[in-house]
């Protein structure tokens, strides 16, 4: 999806098409995302026996928010925000600055934040699950996110993390049950 939006924006520049400082902001920044998602991807689950067992660690990254309406699909782009407290066992984290939509004729900031908060090694050692929830609103609609957010910790000592949502997560926008997908992707 997020090459279509590179893809606008060369468009844009060819043809003219009015200020296109936003929409080259969010190709870069999408960008970006691109880049930190295929190298956390590629880095193997954080092992068992390398995983902290103390002390407090912060990452830094971004998160996407999709969900289809009118059978147009929607992405937003954020920056994420992690901190991961080994010796307690608590993950917490926080979402914001989302920036997105369609296409360049409604590309625009959305208000609000999404926070998570949960526990480390429920399932596994190298796991969290948390609960997300939080408003965005931008495009005259409101998005309220309320779900389970499962991820790992990926790469030598956690060195990543990687968290997502079940694809069919309930939410609501403007009060309709609409499924949202959510990715948080970040390193230290």
């Amino acid at each position: 999806m997020f090459l279509r939006f590179r893809r606008l924006v060369v468009f844009a520049l060819l043809c003219g098409c009015g200020d296109v400082s936003e929409l080259i902001q969010y190709a870069d920044s999408a960008s970006e995302a691109q880049d930190l998602n295929r190298r956390v991807a590629a880095l193997a689950n954080t092992a068992f026996v390398s995983m902290p067992d103390a002390g407090s660690v912060s990452y830094t990254g971004n998160a996407t928010v999709v969900y289809v309406q009118n059978g147009v699909e929607v992405g937003l782009l954020g920056q994420a925000n992690v901190t991961a407290d080994f010796g307690t066992g608590l993950v917490a984290g926080s979402a914001d600055g989302f920036f997105g939509g369609t296409g360049p004729s409604d590309l625009q900031s959305y208000t609000g934040a999404l926070t998570f908060a949960g526990q480390i090694g429920v399932r596994r050692p190298n796991s969290f699950d948390a609960v997300i929830s939080g408003d965005l609103s931008g495009q005259g609609q409101t998005i309220a996110i309320d779900g389970p957010l499962m991820g790992n910790f990926r790469g030598p000592g956690a060195q990543a993390m990687s968290a997502v949502t079940n694809a069919q997560m309930a939410s609501t926008i403007n009060g309709i049950d609409v499924p949202v997908r959510i990715r948080v992707t970040a390193t230290q």
